[in-house]
């Protein structure tokens, strides 16, 4: 037994003494050819949402589109305020001269003016056709009077009861016992006694 454990010691103790005399390395030398690309593995799960970038700055106009069709009117809008009244604008050449429009009817009768100076008296006039005959009445409280110019009236005693307008187109205006006939030559009319 002892003699064969000799051996196996001796066998054991060979390469640790061989490894304590190993001579330096060598070199290293090149390297070899790339292998061959592997085949993609499994696509990996899907990563969260990055966060938003920054807006881009504004790309440029783009052309001028075609005209398109006319669309339909639309319904008419309420009525704007009233605008200013503007600037009198300059005036205009004058028109040619109308015709003269028709008469129009004759005015109301203006108030009684203050008697007039009493002019001069004019020449006897030609003697007028003699009037019809009246109906016979009470002469005796009427008295007829025909007087010049345009103003006429009876006594303080007595009441105008007619009067008519002579050599003028107005008609006689009777204030009281007065009468006045604008642009007449003459009165002619009847006072009444009181």
């Amino acid at each position: 037994m002892r003699t064969l454990r000799l051996p196996i010691v001796a066998l054991t103790t060979i390469p640790l003494l061989s490894g304590c005399y190993e001579g330096a390395r060598g070199p290293a030398g090149p390297a070899g050819p790339q292998g061959a690309v592997g085949s993609a593995g499994p696509a990996g799960a899907k990563g969260p949402a990055g966060p938003a970038g920054l807006q881009g700055p504004a790309g440029p106009d783009g052309p001028k589109g075609e005209k398109g069709d006319k669309g339909e009117a639309g319904p008419v809008g309420p009525p704007g305020p009233a605008g200013a009244i503007g600037d009198a604008g300059p005036r205009g050449v004058t028109g040619p001269k109308g015709e003269p429009g028709a008469a129009g009817p004759p005015g109301p009768a203006g108030d009684v003016g203050p008697r007039g100076v009493t002019g001069p008296k004019g020449e006897t006039g030609a003697t007028g056709a003699t009037g019809p005959a009246g109906p016979p009445g009470a002469v005796a409280n009427l008295r007829a009077f025909d007087a010049t110019g345009e103003t006429a009236g009876c006594a303080p005693n007595e009441r105008l009861v007619s009067a008519i307008c002579r050599g003028g187109s107005g008609t006689p205006v009777m204030d009281g016992n007065n009468v006045r006939c604008a642009g007449a030559t003459g009165i002619v009319g009847l006072c009444m006694r009181r």
